[in-house]
């Protein structure tokens, strides 16, 4: 097997000849089915049937492939496809674990998007769930002259992507400190971009006399709110 290749595996039935499957009976435990890997079977001709509910089939390779390097982090993909495109740090040495970038010279940033797992191949319609592959606490350094100097800092994440923005600095190395899990023994990050921003323009509203009753109305918008309020109203 090769450790940098992903493997399409079938097995036709067979008379006598069983393909041992294991279930997650704790819905909030992390899910062993590996990233990157859908079991399914072929009840008719053409269309295959994905698993679901933490069903998967148990099979060994050798020797193991490994497919969670931290290189996965900048292949430019935020989820599994034609590979793994995820980091995993080794769950035998627990947290916390880190995972350093590092450019040949100082370069200027002002914000950092990470991309955590919250396992796409686990339906829940709780909105507040918390999976348990999610990194739950963790922060973020960069450093300059030798010294480390704290970015951002989050105790109770559960969400799957973040967006940390500050002032902008120069440093050659990054660092993503992993202290807490919702559940699993181990960090996993799929991806970690680096921008220098350019400064939001600022949008000055200009008022102007209405003429039409029918179309003086103001729209005003919060999230994904709207409420309107005519201009008298405003104007108070």
């Amino acid at each position: 097997v090769d450790p940098e290749r992903l493997y399409y595996v079938y097995v036709s039935a067979q008379p006598g000849v069983y393909w041992k499957m294991f279930s997650e009976d704790d819905e909030n435990f992390d899910y062993r089915c590996p990233v990157g890997v859908t079991p399914a079977n072929l009840p008719g001709q053409i269309h295959w049937r994905p698993f679901r509910n933490g069903r998967s089939f148990c099979m060994r390779v050798a020797p193991e492939s490994r497919p969670f390097a931290a290189s996965n982090i900048n292949r430019g993909s935020n989820r599994p496809d034609q590979w793994t495109n995820l980091w995993m740090s080794d769950p035998r040495e627990g947290l916390p674990a880190s995972l350093t970038l590092q450019w040949d010279k100082p370069i200027r940033f002002n914000t950092v998007q990470i991309v955590f797992d919250t396992n796409m191949n686990r339906r829940v319609r709780d909105a507040f769930y918390r999976y348990p592959e999610c990194v739950k606490e963790y922060n973020l350094e960069s450093e300059t002259g030798g010294s480390w100097r704290m970015l951002a800092k989050e105790e109770e994440n559960y969400m799957r992507r973040r967006v940390h923005r500050f002032e902008p600095l120069f440093s050659d190395r990054l660092r993503l400190n992993v202290l807490a899990t919702n559940g699993v023994p181990n960090a996993r990050v799929y991806e970690i971009r680096v921008y220098d921003e350019a400064a939001p323009h600022r949008r000055e509203r200009i008022r102007q006399p209405f003429h039409d009753r029918e179309l003086s109305t103001w729209i005003y918008r919060v999230d994904r709110i709207g409420f309107h309020l005519p201009p008298d109203d405003l104007a108070q």
